[in-house]
């Protein structure tokens, strides 16, 4: 929906009361830079409104958000940003209950009410430019109650009182910022359910011991060095892989740090790590994060510590560029989740030396994702692939074979084996499926082979000797297999 700025002659100034309160079927709104308020509740309980714009700049001239304004807006996950030249006051209650939100932006911000973000527990950030130049405002109860996602935050200079439950159950905050020379006065437990002695408060040295005597201002962290464990040259940080020195050459995750278990790697974390030649990743490590291991020059082998399954890890999500560049990189662990794995766009581009990658279930193969791995000369396509991205193979020129288990040939993009002459590959599929990959866009131009092919689900680990699985080279693999063509019980069989 868009909103006129004028109607026969007259601007558009405000929403008044209860609007659109209700309107369940309203998806978006576009708001006239005219507009400088909106009303009690003039878009509460608008369970499915899931964006609001202001033109092409979005940037909105609205300097009073009144009271349960957005309140239940349970799927809005953008607002523009608050621009007005006065100053901002946001009502009570204005953004409670909206647990899609994850940003605002306030050009001059005056105060926050009571329940101003109650329970927006998807909350990233809040920021603002100027603030209102009066010593006399308060964060009120509740405000940013909830927001669990709410890692940052920076306390306006106007603030004199953080009132009781404002950061209540804010269980993702690490730093707080204050540039306020008086600690604000906080009533009550302003910070319940947080624990603030793992929150870096950050306040210029000239104010430290103001701060460091202030009651629930002083249980807070004043040295961010303690906030993370070091062992043998890796960083942890509640639970990721945060940093490693320079100098580690191999690298061993421990699966705990200071009590907590090691889930992933962060962004950057061994990035540009050029003397890392080795990686072992413990079995609990899910994630892998944007440029996680980019550049790491000399990096040969990522294993992970699964002895059951063979060394195959459970990690569910790989950043884009996790390992782009890595020119060394020989070999990497077999991704054997039960749940799709995801990956950004260029995960291991530029990985020259990587001979093989083994996924169990991935649904979309990034752009670039595995481009310029020249030294990759088999792939086998999971069942649950849908669609190859942009360039996803370009410049796998080693590659030979591949398989798909997938029954409906993927949607391809028409560059995907970008300076891959496919003609040269022989791509195995299923007796079902060979007709639609032998007309589908791309896949028409493989070489074909299905000799013998049965298709089957699982297989079970416990099997008699006839049954034993290796994969095409002979070796012997343990179950349950990722996606792809093995040989079980002497037979030539692709498991989707």
């Amino acid at each position: 929906m868009v909103i006129e700025p004028s109607v026969n002659g007259v601007s558009t100034r405000v929403i008044a009361d209860r609007a659109f309160s209700g309107c369940n079927a309203l998806v978006t709104v576009d708001i006239p830079s005219s507009v400088t308020e909106i009303h009690n509740r003039a878009f509460s309980g608008c369970t499915a409104l899931r964006e609001i714009t202001c033109g092409e700049s979005n940037l909105c001239n609205v300097d009073l958000l009144d009271e349960y304004v957005f309140s239940g807006c349970t799927s809005l996950q953008s607002v523009p940003q608050f621009d007005a030249s006065v100053r901002m006051v946001v009502g009570n209650s204005a953004f409670s209950g909206c647990t899609s939100l994850k940003q605002v932006r306030f050009s001059y911000i005056d105060s926050f009410g009571d329940n101003a973000f109650y329970n927006c527990s998807s909350l990233e950030s809040v920021w603002y430019g100027r603030v209102y130049p009066v010593d006399n405002r308060v964060i009120g109860r509740n405000a940013f109650s909830g927001c669990a996602a709410l890692k940052e935050f920076t306390i306006p200079a106007n603030v004199v009182k953080i009132n009781d439950g404002a950061f209540a159950n804010c269980v993702g905050l690490k730093q707080m910022n204050v540039d306020i020379a008086t600690p604000p006065a906080c009533e009550g437990t302003p910070f319940r359910g947080v624990n603030v002695g793992k929150v870096y408060l950050k306040v210029a040295d000239s104010m430290m011991d103001a701060y460091r005597s202030a009651p629930v201002w002083s249980d807070f962290c004043f040295d961010p060095a303690l906030l993370v464990t070091k062992i043998n040259g890796i960083t942890y940080e509640d639970g990721m892989v945060t940093a490693c020195d320079g100098d580690v050459t191999d690298a061993v995750v421990e699966g705990f740090a200071d009590g907590k278990k090691t889930v992933g790697i962060a962004e950057g974390a061994f990035a540009d790590c050029v003397e890392l030649m080795s990686v072992k990743l413990p079995v609990s490590v899910t994630e892998i994060g944007a440029r996680a291991f980019s550049g790491c020059l000399a990096l040969k082998t990522v294993v992970c510590d699964n002895p059951i399954l063979g060394g195959a890890c459970f990690v569910v999500s790989v950043g884009e560029y996790a390992f782009s560049g890595c020119g060394s990189l020989e070999s990497v662990p077999a991704f054997a989740a039960d749940k799709l794995v995801s990956f950004g766009q260029y995960a291991f581009s530029g990985c020259g030396s990587l001979q093989e990658v083994s996924l169990r279930s991935v649904e979309h193969f990034a752009p670039y994702m595995f481009s310029e791995c020249l030294s990759m000369t088999s792939f086998a396509i999971p069942a649950e692939t849908v669609s190859v991205g942009e360039c996803a193979f370009a410049g796998c020129s080693g590659l030979t074979e591949m398989t798909s288990a997938a029954v409906e040939p993927p949607v391809c993009d028409l560059h995907a084996f970008e300076g891959v002459d496919l003609s040269a590959v022989t791509l195995t599929v299923g007796k079902e499926s060979l007709e639609a990959y032998r007309q589908a866009e791309v896949w028409k131009d493989f070489h074909y082979e299905m000799t013998g092919l049965e298709c089957v689900r699982t297989v079970d680990a416990g099997e008699s000797a006839t049954g034993a699985v290796y994969d095409m080279q002979g070796r012997r693999v343990p179950t349950p297999l990722p996606g792809g063509v093995y040989i079980v019980g002497g037979r030539k069989t692709l498991v989707k």
